[in-house]
Order: structure tokens, then C-alpha cells, then sequence
């Protein structure tokens, strides 16, 4: 693992402290791009400094792939498929408290009143009061840097961002393929027909919402409990097992079954990286190089490089 920051403690196998600075930010994304993008130059300083021997094979492995593809297709090298899966972390960075924060949102309820079935059931107003504050928040909140590097990135790659969170935030940096794994506390959908509503606060502020079909509504988004939709299963994995790259940021990899995509992905070779504030049980496992930091600094200062090297 390489970890492009001051070293970290605890950081073991190939880690390397070097500083997130401009030249090494260069050498690491300027080889990702050799690497996956079918550049003619070659892996071995990747390979032998980078990632202990490690990176060149993971890479080489992306870039045969995309160009055999090619050659199948007759069209041009496509661009490698890089998958973000993203956590509290880019949230908390605009603004949002998380549910494990000592500060969070969640602190003056029981989790099992206000993000469980059987607590939407018993009091659906409670809930329904309780997702509008989040919201609110959720609205007055702006994308961060992050946030806008990710769309930025898709200048380079052909991204799908798997998002744990709710917030909407992806969408509104830009960014055009989002699985939301938990749902979308911005809409509203029944339980029963699965017709879903965007949520009006000024329409929603007393009573709770019934769909046409006589089913109460309840907030889009996955509470404990509840099982993840199978769409979101089924091309998250697809996308996790197919892609070239994977970004894991503001993760705690802790939360089931989203932590098992970087898994999935590193079993089909693909190169994952890691942009956190704090080592997770990724990082000494399968992560091949680590950021460390906020995702609103590390993330915009690697698309800057890659520009520049594009």
C-alpha cells in the first residue's frame, strides 16, 4: 500500500509515507493514467516503487483488458471503467452530521423510533418529522470540493459512483451514474407499489403522505431492518466486478453489504484506492494506495494532476 501523506502509524506491508505533494501526486496519477489508459510507457517504476511490485500487475492487467476490448469492438480504447464508492465522510464534509458522530442527528431519538420499520409503523409522524429535518439541512447543504472532483473525473474515466449516502450531493456536482445504495432522502415511495414521490416540506408538514394506491408513503431511504434493492445490488456488484479502479472514499468499511463491493472489485484485479482521514480495514488488506485527508483536498489536487498529465 502506498500512502500518499505524512506516514501513517499502523500503516503496514509496502506503505510508504511520502507527502501528498505536487511531484508526488504526479508520479502516482501520472501512472494510473499509463497504466489504464493504454499509454505506451512502461509500469515498472509503478510496479517497483509505488505499491512493492504490486501496482504494475494490477494496472497491466486493467490496460490489456481495455485494449482487447477494443480490438473486439473495432472502436477506439474505451475509458477505464473506474467505480467510487463513497460513505459519511464526503457528507460531513458539507455540513452533515452522520449518525456516528458524538454530535450526530440521530442523538436525541432511539434509532429504533425513527430509521426502523417497526418505528415507521408505530409513529409515522415522528419519522416523517425527523426525515424533514433532514432535509432541510440536506438542501441548505452545497457540494464540496470533493464532491465536484468526482464529476470532474469523468473527463478521464467512465465513472459510476456506488453512494452509501442520501443527500443528494453527487447529483448536484455534477455527477451523471449514481447507484444510491440507500436510498434518496429527497423522495418519498410506497412501500407497496414502489411509486415514488419527490418530497414537498410544504405539503408534507402535519399528515403523513398516502400514494394513489391508499399506501402510506415513507421516506426513499433504506432504514435498519430493511433489505437493499436488488437493483442496486445487482449492478453495484456488476459494476464493482468489472471495473479497473476503485475509489473508496469517506468509508468506514464497516457498514454491510456496500463494504463488500472493494472486496469483489480487488478479487477481479482491480487497483483500489483509498481517500480517508483515519486507516480503515481496507487499508492494510486490499487498499493499493492510500490519501490521506479530506476528500475535499486530496481528490481535487489528484484531478489537477491528471489533468496536467492527460
Amino acid at each position: 500500500m502506498t500512502v500518499l501523506s505524512s506516514a501513517l502509524p499502523g500503516a503496514s506491508g509496502a506503505a510508504v509515507g511520502i507527502g501528498l505533494s505536487a511531484g508526488a501526486a504526479a508520479f502516482f496519477a501520472g501512472n494510473i493514467l499509463k497504466g489504464i489508459r493504454g499509454y505506451d510507457d512502461p509500469l515498472d517504476t509503478l510496479g517497483a516503487h509505488a505499491v512493492g511490485g504490486t501496482g504494475g500487475a494490477f494496472l497491466g492487467a486493467g490496460r490489456k483488458r481495455l485494449r482487447h476490448a477494443a480490438r473486439m469492438s473495432g472502436s477506439p480504447t474505451p475509458k477505464p471503467q473506474l467505480v467510487v464508492l463513497t460513505g459519511a465522510g464526503m457528507s460531513a464534509e458539507s455540513g452533515l452530521r452522520t449518525f456516528r458522530g458524538a454530535d450526530g442527528l440521530w442523538e436525541n431519538h432511539h434509532v429504533e423510533d425513527v430509521a426502523t420499520p417497526e418505528g415507521w409503523a408505530r409513529d409515522p409522524q415522528l419519522v416523517l418529522r425527523f426525515y424533514n429535518e433532514r432535509r432541510r439541512q440536506m438542501w441548505q447543504a452545497k457540494p464540496n470540493a470533493g464532491h465536484l472532483a468526482l464529476a470532474q473525473l469523468e473527463r478521464y474515466f467512465d465513472v459510476r459512483i456506488i453512494t452509501q449516502n442520501v443527500d443528494n450531493l453527487h447529483e448536484a456536482a455534477g455527477s451523471k451514474n449514481i447507484i444510491e445504495y440507500h436510498g434518496n432522502a429527497a423522495w418519498l415511495i410506497c412501500p407497496r407499489c414502489r411509486h415514488r414521490d419527490p418530497l414537498d416540506l410544504t405539503q408534507h408538514q402535519g399528515s403523513p403522505p398516502y400514494c394513489f394506491c391508499g399506501t402510506l408513503m415513507k421516506p426513499d431511504v433504506i432504514m435498519f431492518g430493511e433489505v437493499i434493492p436488488s437493483q442496486a445490488l445487482v449492478e453495484s456488484a456488476r459494476y464493482a466486478e468489472t471495473c479497473d479502479v476503485m475509489l473508496v472514499v469517506g468509508t468506514s468499511a464497516q457498514v454491510y453489504p456496500a463494504a463488500r463491493l472493494p472486496v469483489l472489485a480487488k478479487q477481479q484485479g482491480a487497483y483500489i484506492i483509498e481517500a480517508n482521514t483515519e486507516l480503515t480495514e481496507f487499508s492494510n488488506s486490499i487498499t493499493d494506495a492510500f490519501l490521506h485527508g479530506r476528500a475535499g483536498e486530496t481528490l481535487p489536487r489528484l484531478v489537477e494532476t491528471i489533468k496536467r498529465l492527460d
